[in-house]
């Protein structure tokens, strides 16, 4: 700490300290944020400075150095003084922009691959997806994405494929494409990866294609789109590539590694500045207006979205008659200065601070116009709209809020670098001082050079100040003779400070003044911008804007004092090709005419420039200075190495453990058991303990088992529905049912149960599910308009509130579910219910459990002990992120099938070819005649119900989740590979075989679900703690720790809202306008009833299930 003397006259910019600290001191004090106070704090009476980036009081100067040294401090001061630099900065200078261009454009065109390599990668890859298309027709769909579709690869790149499987039609389609590729020969290495999902293959120079089984296209169509954008302007093209490197090196876009945001983000981001400032059209746009002649593509992408935009290559790369750039856009900002000032300006506008509700859009004609709260998003620093996903936000793909954070601050961090002139060993200045204006009200004091100021750092680093203080005293001889030249006569009065020459160089280049550190520095070689004035298709692009106008620029006289940038640069306006615009031609079309004011859009305020001070202090801004330094002087080095943010690492948290250094899905806190296959000294000793663990239910004594037995043999007579309960489920029944008749006219509803309430699992309060279906209509598909969801469940929720008597509370229409349905409560009866609409499948699912629990007596038992141990443990409701009580069961079948206890009723059929009964698409047919059944299958297991239930606690944490599949279609195992699912349990449904049972598990869920079984087993094998074994077989004590809450929402826990979208939809469901039913039709509907469900039980069950729905049965 640094010794602060006592001195009998204060400073009057501190007034409260004592200590008399100098103007040095309180300057460096706010470069990094910490302000005196002017007046004692109310909260903080002892305080005397503050820190506006922390919010932090300190009482000494000692305790101000210390603070400042903390790396909280250091990452909120970076924060926060790199925000404000985004509009405070000068514009560049003309020289500046130049040399920045130069550099730019030498960087893009270097990393750029090679258009010869680019058509092998491209070629190599087109024979790799026509193999794999020719092995399974049909079933998959095979796409170029990436970079190299979109046209921004380097050599680094990898080749991206994107491959839509669909495994309703060949569910070994996955097997079929790698097989492919193996009968191929093209690929040096062939190896799938259940991770992406996918295929990586490598190419004999080394190259990595990577076939990616995607659930849709829309990869392809962005990165198909970004290539229409880039292949229009190749200053786009520079941009991207530019953009992507930067982001790179700081470790910006690599999703895969440390959670940040996908690549393609970067290069929407340039899209839509340029959209902004005029320099790009909105091709969705112009393709409603152009000629049919033009090349138009239709892109697909979720949920049915299909973009239709105008491709430049489809139209010889030329918009002519179709768009050209409003009036005055592009004016002046053409060739490497162009380039160079618009990234800085594209860099400045992403910096710019109270960007958190703005949404990055490439379709919308207005980009700025589009908000979060038209997305119904929460606000981010950086929010980005997918085009062909349009409720997606693309920094939704960061782990955590604080990457995001991160990103931001590294952008601003690039701008800083960027907007400050530098030589090779350094920027030209560090530090900012500002006057006291109303945008810097804190600079209230009196600094070191007798101004009312304060003072901003600007270098990202302490050695770069450094490095600033020697460059700032090489250049302010130079600075000088140029004022003392200007002042001698030589320029006139008003003009700009150069004598005559206009070759670019400065004075003191031309009269043989330069310093010796002039002559050493080498000038950067670059390719012509001239030579690159064509297109991909070799044609001219645009042309450009004859008329100059004032684009408002209030630092546009910061001009070198030796240079006539006006002279020089106007024939490089008008040869670089991709900054120009087609004059001759035909109509602007009127929805994409800008006006010229958008150029300003990231252009500091011209109050803001004025508030920066000319210092004459070593390392401060001066203006003179600044002019003093020619082009040939000027060098980015962080373009070619090392990097231009930030020297931290991504601030990588896991959202499980809460710990640092790692994300969620790479915590080792919450791994599962290794499965025997694993390799390794760390899979040897887990094996070793799991083989330890897996005699427990081996050397269980006979008397625990006879105990355990018969536990579990009455559990079914203590829990299961009561006759009274099935009585209440059948009056709920019919009353529903009846009140539907009378509202829906003109069909005949059908209410059929399902689910938990008589699949033969039934607790006392278990909830009434029930599928509502008309006679007349055998799908969804072939209802009128009048029936169709969402209207319908609005309308059956609308009936349900205006029942006789007030019976249904809490009803609740659920429109974003799998299956639309209607949440209801009946009070006399006080049982909740679910009311679902076609829900065909799961009435199947039902079926087949009750066939399953009627082949043996031991099966219900167990059923009742795993849907217990999920109740009372937490760990059975699929809405908070574990697994549904359907999944449990489906667990236990499958083991129950490997002991040869139950069947595989989907196998036992004659012939080779199984029955077909389709459901939805998908086949639910399976074997449901008891002959048959007996005909087929004899059992083959006599262990007790204690032995399998010990069995099925030891099958569930020791089966092999990394690379199988629980499945009970069939009796040969089912690998991961062939489902390609990604979550650390996969369950699959015997007949939606598309859909995983446990897909919204997280990893931290899962083990939890086994550490519950782990304790299970403990506790029945009689190997817990002795504080343990007395305790109740099954108890909420099982549970590690308390119930997982790291994916749902902190208010109720439930997943698939956030918690600020909590009770909304419960919310708008009381605004529903009740529909009343009068007493006495709901009294005639439900006589009616009544002699149906008579007559199915005296005549035909067939035809009257044809007619009318039979009443539920007791399992």
């Amino acid at each position: 700490a640094r010794r602060v003397p006592h001195c009998a006259t204060k400073n009057a910019r501190a007034p409260l300290d004592a200590g008399c600290p100098t103007d040095a001191e309180l300057d460096e004090l706010e470069a990094e944020a910490i302000y005196p106070l002017p007046r004692v704090s109310d909260r903080f009476p002892r305080a005397k400075y503050h820190c506006r980036a922390c919010d932090y009081h300190c009482d000494s100067l000692p305790k101000c150095w210390q603070h400042a040294r903390d790396q909280r401090h250091r990452v909120k001061s970076d924060a926060t003084r790199l925000g404000r630099l985004a509009s405070l900065l000068p514009e560049p200078t003309p020289d500046h922009a130049a040399a920045l261009g130069d550099q730019l454009a030498a960087l893009a065109d270097t990393a750029a691959l090679d258009p010869a390599e680019a058509a092998r990668r491209r070629q190599l890859a087109e024979v790799a997806m026509a193999a794999v298309l020719a092995a399974a027709p049909g079933a998959v769909s095979a796409n170029l994405c990436g970079s190299l579709a979109s046209g921004l690869s380097t050599a680094r790149s990898d080749v991206n494929v994107c491959l839509v499987l669909n495994l309703r039609q060949r569910q070994d389609a996955f097997d079929l494409c790698l097989s492919a590729l193996h009968r191929k020969g093209c690929f040096a290495v062939i190896q799938p990866d259940l991770a992406m999902p996918g295929i990586v293959c490598s190419d004999r120079a080394g190259v990595a294609y990577r076939f990616l089984c995607a659930s849709s296209l829309a990869r392809a169509s962005v990165a198909r789109l970004i290539g229409a954008y880039s292949g229009l302007r190749r200053r786009c093209r520079r941009l991207c590539l530019a953009l992507r490197l930067v982001a790179g090196r700081a470790g910006l876009a690599s999703p895969e590694r440390n959670g940040t945001l996908p690549p393609h983000a970067f290069d929407l981001m340039v899209v839509h500045y340029m959209q902004l400032t005029g320099h790009l059209p909105v091709l969705n746009r112009l393709a409603e207006t152009a000629p049919p002649h033009l090349g138009r593509v239709e892109g697909v992408g979720e949920d049915g979205v299909c973009l239709v935009y105008l491709d430049a290559a489809r139209a010889d790369g030329r918009l002519d008659g179709i768009w050209r750039r409003p009036r005055g856009v592009g004016a002046g900002v053409c060739g490497s200065e162009g380039l160079g000032r618009q990234w800085v300006d594209l860099l400045r506008y992403y910096s710019m601070p109270g960007r958190e509700t703005a949404v990055v859009t490439v379709t919308s004609s207005e980009p700025s116009a589009l908000t979060c709260s038209d997305k119904d998003w929460p606000p981010r620093p950086i929010n980005i709209e997918d085009p062909f996903q349009p409720r997606c936000n693309l920094t939704r793909a960061a782990a955590t809020v604080e990457l995001i954070d991160y990103t931001l601050t590294q952008l601003r961090a690039a701008f800083a670098y960027f907007a400050v002139p530098r030589t090779a060993r350094g920027p030209v200045y560090g530090r900012l001082r500002l006057a006291a204006t109303a945008d810097a009200p804190e600079c209230a004091g009196s600094g070191s050079d007798g101004t009312s100021s304060c003072v901003l750092r600007v270098v990202i680093s302490k050695e770069e100040e450094e490095a600033a203080a020697f460059e700032w005293g090489r250049w302010a001889t130079v600075a000088a003779e140029v004022k003392t030249r200007a002042d001698g006569g030589c320029l006139g009065s008003g003009e700009p400070a150069h004598c005559g020459e206009t070759d670019g160089r400065g004075a003191e280049d031309k009269k043989g003044n330069s310093t010796e550190a002039d002559d050493k520095e080498p000038e950067v070689k670059v390719a012509d911008e001239t030579d690159d004035i064509k297109d991909n298709d070799g044609d001219a692009d645009f042309e450009a804007d004859s008329e100059e106008v004032d684009n408002g620029d209030g630092n546009r006289e910061l001009v070198d004092a030796e240079n006539n940038v006006a002279s020089t640069r106007a024939a490089a306006d008008f040869a670089d090709d991709e900054d120009n615009d087609a004059e001759d031609g035909a109509a602007v079309v009127a929805d994409v005419e800008r006006d010229s004011e958008k150029v300003k859009l990231t252009k500091p305020a011209s109050t803001e420039c004025r508030a920066i001070v000319d210092s004459e202090d070593p390392g401060y801004y001066n203006r003179a200075l600044v002019n003093s330094v020619p082009k040939s002087a000027l060098q980015f080095t962080a373009l070619t190495k090392g990097r231009c943010t930030l020297a931290v690492d991504p601030p990588l948290k896991c959202s499980a453990c809460r710990g640092s250094g790692h994300l969620r899905d790479t915590c080792g806190l919450y791994e599962l058991p290794v499965p025997s296959s694993a390799t390794g000294p760390a899979a040897a000793a887990v094996a070793a303990a799991a083989a330890a663990a897996a005699s427990w239910h081996l050397q269980t004594s006979q008397q625990r088992l006879h105990w355990l037995g018969k536990a579990l043999m009455s559990l079914p007579d203590e829990l299961a529905a009561t006759p009274e309960e099935e009585n209440r489920r059948e009056n709920v029944w019919r009353e529903i049912l009846g009140l539907l008749r009378v509202h829906l006219t003109g069909v005949t509803c059908c209410l059929e149960l399902f689910g938990s309430c008589c699949n033969g699992f039934a607790f006392r309060d278990s909830d009434l599910d029930m599928c509502l279906t008309f006679s007349e209509y055998s799908s969804t598909s072939a209802l009128p308009p009048r029936l169709v969801a969402p209207g319908l469940i609005d309308r059956v929720a609308a009936i349900l509130k205006g029942a006789p008597g007030g019976n249904y509370d809490s009803v609740l229409p659920v429109h974003s579910a799998k299956v639309p349905i209607v949440k209801f409560k009946h009070r006399r009866f006080d049982m909740e219910g679910d009311l679902s609409l076609y829900n065909l499948l799961a009435v199947h699912n039902t079926r087949m459990l009750r066939a399953y629990a009627a082949l043996d007596q031991r099966v219900r038992p167990l059923g009742y002990a795993v849907k217990t141990l999920a109740r009372l443990c937490s760990i059975g409701d699929a809405s908070r992120g574990s697994l549904s009580s359907y999944a449990y069961l489906i667990l236990l079948i499958h083991y129950l099938q490997s002991e040869g206890v139950l069947p595989c009723l989907q196998e036992l059929h004659s012939g080779s070819r199984r029955p077909e009964l389709l459901i939805d698409g998908w086949n639910a047919w399976f074997q449901e005649d008891p002959a048959e059944i007996s005909r087929h299958w004899k059992p083959a297991c006599r262990k007790s119900l204690g032995e399998l239930w010990l069995g099925f606690l030891h099958h569930c944490l020791y089966f092999d989740w990394a690379t199988s599949v629980v499945t009970i279609r069939q009796s040969r195992p089912l690998p991961r590979q062939e489902k390609l699912w990604t979550t650390p349990l996969a369950i699959e449904d015997p007949f939606d075989l598309s859909h995983n049972l446990a897909s919204g598990m997280t990893k931290k869920m899962a083990w939890f679900i086994l550490t519950t079984f782990r304790n299970a087993l403990a506790r029945s094998c009689g190997r817990a703690r002795p504080h343990q074994i007395n305790g109740p077989l099954l108890s909420a004590d099982l549970r590690p720790q308390d119930e997982p809450r790291d994916r749902g929402c902190q208010r109720c826990g439930r997943i698939g809202h956030a918690g600020r979208d909590c009770g909304r939809d419960q919310r708008q469901a009381d605004l529903l306008s009740p529909v009343r039913t009068p007493l006495d039709e709901l009294q005639r509907q439900l006589k009616l009833i009544d002699l149906e469900a008579a007559s199915s039980g005296a005549g035909s069950s067939e035809a009257a299930t044809a007619a009318a729905p039979q009443s539920p049965q007791s399992p």
